[in-house]
């Protein structure tokens, strides 16, 4: 790494750095510092109507886990949701999302008379596909 133009420093001597870079294969490490985060929290109070809400734990749908080792995400909830808002609480469950070799073209079945509802599923399956990968198939199909 070379410093930047105009400044200067004396040959074998290196700078350095305060804050990470990205793109460097490792970056440095910055640590988190308490201090800094409550002035920072507070100079965002002072700027925006807002309150701390304390760790995460909820966030657009997914759940945050903590542990000393890193973070758990889960869509459970979120899951859990997805039939009520179709109103489909009372079907049967099924091992597979979709039956093997199915095929599908745009003048299967009867189109229908209002999509919306269609729509808003396959949007929060889309979004479901954050953390479940396995589904990501089965949701191209249906979109």
């Amino acid at each position: 790494m070379h410093p930047p133009p105009g400044l200067s420093h004396p040959p074998g001597v290196v700078c350095r750095l305060r804050r990470a870079l990205y793109g460097l294969k490792q970056p440095s490490r910055v640590c988190s510092d308490s201090s800094t985060i409550e002035k920072v929290k507070h100079h965002l109070f002072q700027e925006f109507e807002m309150k701390d809400l304390g760790s995460l734990l909820y966030f657009l749908g997914i759940e945050v886990a903590t542990s000393p080792t890193g973070y758990l995400l889960s869509q459970t909830k979120y899951v859990c949701d997805i039939p009520s808002r179709a109103n489909l609480t009372d079907d049967k469950i099924v091992d597979t999302p979709l039956e093997l070799h199915a095929k599908f073209s745009t003048s299967d079945g009867v189109p229908l008379e209002d999509p919306t509802l269609y729509r808003k599923l396959v949007r929060c399956l889309v979004y479901l596909t954050v953390t479940r990968l396995d589904l990501s198939y089965v949701v191209h199909i249906l979109s």
